[in-house]
């Protein structure tokens, strides 16, 4: 910006990677979506996958649907769900 005397770039994965700027995991718009109750389950399903050395682009993927996941059940805990009920949101998201 000739205005501002700054280089401006997309924000993308490639240029944060070019930057050294961490990528967010999951957008703050999605954690204010996500109930108290099953927060702490994605902050641990984040630490576990850390924990095994998955890469970030990874983490990412799979924090971005869990979330989605966690989102849908809003104030039901994930810990209730059962292994049926799990089976069928899996079944619907592969179908769409």
């Amino acid at each position: 910006s000739a205005s501002q005397n700054a280089w401006y770039l997309i924000d993308n994965y490639h240029h944060r990677n070019l930057c050294g700027i961490e990528l967010d995991i999951v957008g703050k718009e999605v954690l204010s979506k996500i109930s108290e109750t099953n927060m702490p389950e994605l902050l641990e399903c984040q630490n576990i996958l850390t924990l095994k050395s998955y890469s970030q682009s990874t983490i990412r993927t799979y924090s971005i649907e869990f979330a989605q996941l966690l989102y849908l059940l809003k104030g039901f805990s994930v810990q209730d769900l059962s292994a049926e009920r799990l089976q069928s949101y899996f079944f619907i998201v592969t179908m769409n």
